[in-house]
């Protein structure tokens, strides 16, 4: 019995000739910059977590910021400032072993 991969590359090449799509791509960068001049901005750098939020279960929303919490330089070496399931994952952590 033979394993047919037949539909998975298909939906991978149409996968890739929708990234390839420019004029798609193109109208989605448009929409983005006038949501940015809407906002008040003037380039992506002034874009924070803060400002992209995420349905994240049924009608319960978070942005960025409380989703992936930042750290400052250092944070990790000093074991500071870490967000609790971001503790309990770097005392699992090993340099040594993946």
């Amino acid at each position: 019995m033979g394993f047919d991969n037949g539909y998975s590359l298909v939906k991978t090449h149409n996968a890739v000739l929708d990234a390839l799509d420019c004029s798609r791509r193109a109208s989605q960068i448009v929409n983005l910059v006038e949501l940015l001049v809407a906002a008040g901005m003037e380039h992506l750098g002034q874009v924070k977590p803060h400002h992209i939020y995420r349905r994240v279960c049924g009608p319960e929303i978070k942005h960025f910021g409380e989703l992936y919490p930042s750290l400052e330089c250092n944070d990790l070496i000093n074991n500071k400032n870490l967000a609790d399931d971001w503790e309990a994952n770097w005392k699992l952590a090993n340099a040594d072993a993946w």
